[in-house]
């Protein structure tokens, strides 16, 4: 089949819209465009030994922002001389098989190429949060990819060699495979606590959207993370967030303390804070753009006179017992040592050291001994602690100090931020 006619939808050989769903088994075409998704939606699957040639495209296939059909084209065989263009806004191609002499881009706006089969000659991505994923095939030509595009691999074979620097995520995922990322500023990405063991991030991407997914409690978790979360209202209505603050002994046993934390609070990448669920079951927390930073593990502590508490955190899966490593354990909101040898931390998660000054050694103890350190949460009344609401004190008698024991006055309005001393017990001024 020939079609000469050089205008958009009416140039092509064969095509799909407003929904319809295409099969082609074979055949020759040649046209403009041999065969298309118009820009209403649609889907084209091609299978058979076909031959496609195009002036313009082998395959394109559009689709309008608001177009109430999904649009995707799925090559499983054939030959295609002539660019394969994924070029609409969520746009998808699947190339499952088949040989393309022509570029295979991805270049509108949130559109896709997954490459599980097949050979490809150049491979290019230039769309706003573009992405190309490749599984298989082989690659002989060119893999080109915009600032603000995506480039994701687990598998394949690559004849030009990726450019060293290229990708700056990398992901172990527990299928065993390793998912190579080249992240634009401005895409999206995920992170599935199911999916993968690790992650590390070579380089800072800015102004990155994030969704997080966990299996979350509705009690105080460890987390970790390498993006920056500015806590608005959407945030906190499905999570509770908590940063550590310091140590206290309570009933003669080290307790350690965390504040919670309120809107407009920023938690900043790499650092150790807790997480808690309103509802609790896997959830999706989601970060609008946010940095995501470089992965590294800061020295964040606090003491007592004789020991040092040590908070280190992960983005790998980790055995704690050859690290002297405290869990914190959910149900009884405390740190407590690991059960056994084989007993790993997840990623995204942190740990805790105690060390004593004198000597360097550490405190440890066996699951036996159930020796554990205990959380409490600063402000939060569910746990006992309190903020400022629902205080009384006399004003005339009662004495405010910092939590460094100065005396600051009778009262604590016009006190800056932080917490105090009010009656013996510890409040937070917000």
């Amino acid at each position: 089949m020939k079609n000469t006619a050089t205008n958009g939808f009416y140039a092509s050989c064969i095509a799909s819209s407003y929904g319809g769903d295409v099969t082609i088994d074979g055949g020759s075409y040649s046209a403009e465009y041999a065969v298309y998704v118009y820009n209403t939606g649609g889907s084209l699957t091609i299978k058979g030994d076909g031959t496609f040639a195009g002036n313009k495209a082998a395959v394109q296939v559009d689709r309008e922002e608001n177009a109430s059909y999904s649009a995707v084209a799925t090559l499983t065989s054939g030959t295609f001389n002539g660019n394969v263009i994924s070029n609409g806004f969520g746009s998808d191609v699947r190339i499952d098989g088949g040989e393309i002499t022509g570029k295979t881009i991805a270049q509108g706006e949130n559109s896709s190429v997954t490459i599980s089969d097949g050979t490809l000659t150049d491979v290019v991505a230039t769309g706003e949060n573009a992405s190309v994923n490749v599984s298989g095939g082989t690659v002989k030509g060119d893999v080109n990819i915009g600032n603000n595009s995506i480039l994701a691999v687990t598998g394949g074979t690559f004849d030009k060699e990726i450019p060293e620097g290229t990708f700056n995520v990398v992901m172990q995922k527990k299928s065993g495979e390793t998912l190579n990322v080249k992240l634009g500023e401005g895409a999206n990405v995920s992170i599935a606590d199911g999916d993968i063991n690790g992650i590390d991030v070579k380089a800072d991407v800015n102004n990155v959207g994030i969704a997080y997914t966990r299996n979350f409690s509705d009690k105080w978790q460890a987390m970790f993370v390498p993006f920056r979360m500015t806590l608005d209202a959407e945030i906190l209505a499905d999570f509770d967030f908590a940063e550590i603050w310091d140590t206290e002994l309570v009933d003669n046993a080290p307790t350690i303390e965390y504040i919670k934390l309120s809107e407009g609070d920023v938690i900043e990448p790499n650092v150790p804070c807790l997480v808690r669920a309103k509802t609790a079951g896997e959830r999706t927390l989601s970060v609008k753009n946010t940095l995501l930073a470089q992965t590294m593990v800061p020295d964040v502590n606090c003491s007592t006179i004789k020991q040092n508490f040590n908070f280190v955190g992960v983005y790998g899966k980790t055995t704690l017992l050859d690290k002297y490593g405290y869990y914190l354990n959910a149900e009884e909101q405390a740190f407590r040592p690991v059960a056994n040898e084989t007993q790993t931390l997840p990623s995204c998660r942190f740990y805790m050291t105690v060390q004593n000054k004198a000597d360097g050694s550490y405190d440890y103890y066996t699951q036996g001994v159930a020796k554990a350190v205990k959380i409490r949460v600063i402000g939060d009344d569910m746990q006992g602690t309190t903020g400022m609401d629902g205080i009384k004190y006399d004003t005339d008698n009662s004495r405010v100090y910092t939590i460094q024991g100065t005396y600051v006055g009778n009262s604590v309005n016009g006190l800056k931020a932080g917490v105090y001393i009010v009656d013996n017990r510890k409040v937070v001024v917000k």
